[in-house]
């Protein structure tokens, strides 16, 4: 629901709430300008209300949009600079690895090598 339909909504109600109100009402003239009256003034009282409500939900939106910009891009720095760390913490043993495999497959081949010979 976007806010013209809201205050639509809030205008037609109050609209028609006050003339079903006048219609029943048994009151003389002069009643029932008093009471149009404080209804007006009612119904401008609650139309400042809603707008005021509404201008203050409008920038707590925008305040909390940018802040959420924020905090999404201070997460993503700081997940770049953990799987960097994290890639600059294992290369090494990376290294290590491939040499001890290396090694192995080497140690392997002599040993097959032997083994053939020996026979």
């Amino acid at each position: 629901m976007n806010g013209k339909s809201f205050l639509a909504g809030i205008i037609t109600g109050s609209l028609i709430g006050g003339t079903i109100a006048l219609l029943t009402s048994p009151k003389s003239g002069s009643d029932l300008q008093k009471t149009l009256k404080e209804n007006g003034k009612q119904m401008k009282s609650t139309l400042t209300n809603v707008k005021n409500n509404s201008l203050q939900l409008k920038d707590q939106v925008k305040d909390t949009a940018k802040e959420g910009v924020t905090a999404v891009r201070t997460f993503s720095n700081e997940i770049k600079d953990s799987v960097q760390e994290w890639k600059s913490d294992v290369e090494p043993n990376v290294k290590n690895i491939y040499e001890n495999i290396t090694e192995i497959q080497n140690t392997i081949l002599e040993l097959e090598e032997k083994l053939a010979n020996s026979k």
